[in-house]
């Protein structure tokens, strides 16, 4: 999911540590690889604390297989409120897609939503344009941000 950091490393080994805690959602790997979303354990840690830690010896086999599957991207973004508008555009694309992985991505985060009739005009419209040569799935080739 998109996010934005001052610390790559430490958004990384912070995630990294919330999925071996049971603070996410943990899919089954081999259902994800097809799209599918079948959960495994459910994120509500606070209420559930009890039975992660009796079955944590068998669910971090599969956080780490989900965590092995991950791969980041980085774009380097030169401020805050273009960051923002960024996350909120590709967080609304993903949400929107009708493609089968697009489940896979938990609902419900917050985001700025890119329109100019929210809380004011956000700045000019851009264009975000993809020219990795590997077809990156959930990012349009081009993606425009009001």
């Amino acid at each position: 999911m998109p996010g934005v950091t001052k610390s790559m490393k430490k958004r990384f080994q912070s995630h990294s540590r919330s999925f071996r805690n049971g603070e996410y959602y943990v899919l089954h790997p081999e259902q994800a690889s097809n799209g599918v979303r079948e959960v495994l354990w459910d994120w509500k840690y606070s209420e559930n604390k009890e039975e992660f830690e009796k079955n944590k010896h068998l669910l971090l086999k599969d956080v780490e297989k989900q965590l092995a599957a991950m791969r980041i991207f980085v774009a380097e973004i030169p401020s805050l409120h273009l960051k923002e508008r960024m996350e909120g555009a590709l967080i609304k694309n993903l949400y929107g897609s009708n493609e089968s992985w697009a489940k896979l991505a938990d609902r419900g985060m917050h985001y700025l939503d890119p329109k100019p009739s929210d809380k004011g005009y956000y700045g000019q419209p851009i264009v975000a344009e993809n020219v990795c040569s590997a077809k990156i799935y959930g990012l349009p080739d081009k993606l425009k941000v009001d």
